[in-house]
């Protein structure tokens, strides 16, 4: 699970430092549809082209976002199950903070994580959501990690585990 953290992780993160100018802010970027505006990407990558490497506690499937310098992920132990939201350094790759959170143990596709929502970011706020069969209970945190708010919007049904990603409107 480490090497598709690393696969998922590192264009992300290149991205967020040859495109300062552009935000990361949601699932699939900030319109959701995938593309950056960055000229400098490459179509190969090699070990020389990555900025940095982290290695992130637990696991997961969701995917980073960035505001300025910070690059907002989340991850899990599945034994807890424990979900975790962290905050890199987009410049070295460094975890600032790091915030914990328990969570319902419940059934789900083998191919699922407690950490499979992408957080959503804004100039103020990391909004994440951990669904569970029990609760989905969302979470607002400001960029140095104190909690701002919670809110818990009650059970929600899948056979394969939910995975649901905040958009902010």
């Amino acid at each position: 699970m480490l090497y598709g953290w690393t696969v998922r992780l590192l264009p992300i993160l290149l991205l967020a430092t040859t495109t300062r100018a552009q935000q990361w802010t949601r699932f699939r970027g900030p319109n959701g549809q995938g593309p950056a505006d960055a000229q400098a990407i490459a179509s190969e990558w090699k070990s020389s082209d990555y900025a940095w490497r982290a290695t992130l506690p637990g696991e997961g499937l969701s995917s980073p976002v960035v505001w300025a310098d910070k690059v907002f992920v989340t991850s899990c132990h599945e034994s807890g199950p424990v979900g975790l939201v962290l905050a890199l350094d987009a410049g070295t790759g460094d975890i600032l903070w790091q915030k914990t959170y328990a969570l319902t143990k419940y059934m789900m596709n083998s191919s699922n994580s407690y950490a499979a929502s992408t957080p959503a970011v804004d100039a103020e706020r990391v909004y994440v959501l951990w669904p569970t069969a029990d609760e989905l209970t969302a979470v607002a945190l400001d960029h140095e990690g104190h909690e701002a708010w919670t809110k818990d919007f009650g059970s929600i049904r899948s056979n394969h585990g939910p995975c649901v990603s905040p958009m902010l409107y």
